[in-house]
């Protein structure tokens, strides 16, 4: 059986030689030996923006529009909290897809999408707001507002 110590030994010398070879205090990375310059203008502050200068909601909606229809359909994840009613339906869609003929995969995921999807066709963003508003937040409870 080999002797440890010496397998130890033989271990730390090989980390002394290691570190040896790369100066004590060096890092792996190379060091940089020209010092940064920094430019010797600075740029103008940028003026505040006024009130003038706002968007107003209907050219910012128009512009989340053209937006989104040059964005590339690649899905991110998201993450979306539902009651149980919502929970139930997306389940029976679900089930339905499976049985239909052909069959579909019909997730809740792809559901989701094909809601909001006609939902952004049919409404703008600021008549989304107002049904918003005009039913009104459901949770009584403590905590943000969840308006549904």
């Amino acid at each position: 059986m080999a002797d440890l110590g010496a397998l130890d030994r033989q271990v730390k010398d090989r980390e002394n030689a290691r570190i040896a070879r790369r100066g004590v205090g060096q890092s792996r990375v190379g060091v940089r030996k020209d010092p940064v310059v920094l430019p010797a203008e600075t740029p103008e502050p940028l003026a505040a923006p006024t009130v003038a200068d706002a968007p107003t909601v209907k050219a910012a909606a128009k512009e989340v529009k053209q937006e989104t229809s040059a964005v590339d359909n690649t899905l991110a994840p998201a993450t979306i909290s539902l009651d149980r009613a919502t929970e139930h339906l997306l389940e029976s869609v679900r089930t339905a897809g499976r049985f239909s003929s052909p069959r579909l995969d019909a997730n809740r995921s792809a559901t989701v999408r094909l809601a909001l999807t006609i939902l952004g066709e049919t409404m703008s963003p600021e008549e989304i707001v107002a049904e918003m508003r005009r039913r009104g937040a459901q949770s009584a409870g403590t905590g943000r507002k969840r308006f549904g």
